[in-house]
């Protein structure tokens, strides 16, 4: 009897290869999706002879590669391999500041300071637009230990967090505060530590037994979409090598697919510090999408009949948009001023003070665009967004030398 494929059927898994176009080990990862395409690109090569018959001499199919597109919703620990490949880099372990004796928390209003006269923060690599947990705290202000608390200043003794509705006053100091930046962090590097990922993935159809196995994919783009009423929406993009046609399953026992819960927006912070400002968190943002990418240019050769041989890797980019209800010019200000200005944006995955969560931060960011709606209910605003290195950042500073940082809790 003849099977036709259910997509629930369908089992999409991801390896890291050692060497570009050369099928990865096992055991790989299932990558959890809501649409997939995995497609062969042949380009088509037809004689442009001018013939009495007016009817075309020949043709044939060109050097073959690879194309393919994975949508789904964003989720800690989920797409941990697409987002390295798209930023050569490599997910870090933040680092933890152990339990000093000395540390004192304060709260003016609902800001919170975390002060330490045998730390430094500096040089232990916290950074502005880090997530912070902290743990070991007594007493009344113990209702801190283990909630999200967002860095938005940075000194050799002083860590200051984004307000906090749950902060209570006090002043009194703790014997044994643990800070920790929570799971991992990855950014774009520079070049010395960037390293060029290429992916084998497998498309198995298990009603048909077939697998189809693409080689050599290296991830040009991927688009975070975040919206108040919806999940993260997630697309990448990515282009390969050639594709292959088996029998049998290629990775028959793959790690099992990440079972987190999804990112919700309707529990997200967004973080904005402009120039002059400590960072404030900004509760009339309608949109924000995000756009990372690496320029990828598939290089056929002659007599590269099995696929290109190279897939040469460009410039990196971050570019996006951010939608916001009409209130003050500060944006318009920080649009037409041309300033640097800085976003951290986290979203957790429930509303509990410590969900999982994952986040963004462009340390150096710029408005290039600017368009308002019209409407007899609510004037939206929209700007375009380019993020730059931040070249004067690095070790013993507030913040990261990179373009783009990311942090997720269960990476």
């Amino acid at each position: 009897m003849t099977e036709y494929a259910d997509g629930y059927q369908r089992v999409i898994v991801l390896a890291e290869e050692s060497t570009f176009g050369t099928q990865a080990s096992g055991p790989g990862q299932i990558i959890r999706r809501a649409n997939f395409t995995l497609e062969d690109q042949l380009p088509e090569a037809q004689s442009q002879l001018i013939l009495p018959d007016a009817q075309a001499i020949d043709g044939f199919v060109g050097v073959p590669s690879l194309v393919s597109t994975i949508a789904g919703e964003a989720a800690p620990g989920t797409y941990k391999q697409l987002f390295e490949g798209v930023t050569r880099g490599t997910w870090t372990a933040g680092p933890t500041v152990s339990a000093k004796a000395d540390t004192a928390l304060t709260t003016s209003g609902t800001v919170i300071t975390i002060t330490s006269a045998t730390s430094n923060y500096l040089t232990s690599n916290i950074k502005i637009g880090h997530t912070i947990r902290l743990s070991g705290i007594t007493g009344a202000p113990a209702v801190l230990n283990n909630v999200n608390l967002f860095v938005n200043g940075v000194t050799a003794t002083v860590l200051t967090c984004a307000p906090n509705p749950i902060a209570v006053a006090w002043a009194s100091g703790q014997a044994a505060v643990v800070v920790t930046v929570t799971g991992k962090t990855l950014i774009q590097p520079l070049l010395a530590a960037q390293v060029q990922r290429s992916y084998t993935m497998e498309d198995w159809d298990a009603a048909n037994a077939r697998s189809r196995l693409g080689l050599g994919l290296k991830v040009g783009s991927i688009g975070l979409a975040v919206q108040p009423n919806g999940f993260v929406n997630l697309q990448a993009s990515l282009a390969g090598k050639r594709l292959v046609r088996a029998g049998s399953r290629v990775y028959a026992t793959p790690t099992a697919e990440s079972t987190a819960d999804g990112i919700r927006p309707v529990n997200g912070t967004v973080v904005y510090d402009r120039v002059g400002s400590a960072g404030a968190i900004i509760g009339y943002i309608t949109g924000f999408n995000i756009q990372i990418s690496q320029a990828l240019q598939p290089v056929p050769t002659i007599g590269a009949s099995d696929g290109v041989p190279k897939i040469s890797t460009g410039m990196m980019g971050v570019r996006g948009t951010i939608t916001m209800l009409t209130t003050d010019d500060n944006f318009d200000d920080d649009f037409f001023q041309q300033n640097d200005v800085e976003v951290t944006v986290v979203i957790p995955n429930s509303a509990a003070v410590g969900a999982d969560f994952l986040a963004l931060h462009l340390p150096r960011m710029r408005l290039v665009s600017a368009q308002r709606t019209d409407s007899d209910r609510a004037i939206m605003r929209s700007y375009g967004f380019a993020g730059y290195r931040k070249s004067t950042a690095g070790s013993g500073s507030a913040w990261v030398n990179t373009t783009l940082m990311m942090q997720d809790s269960l990476a």
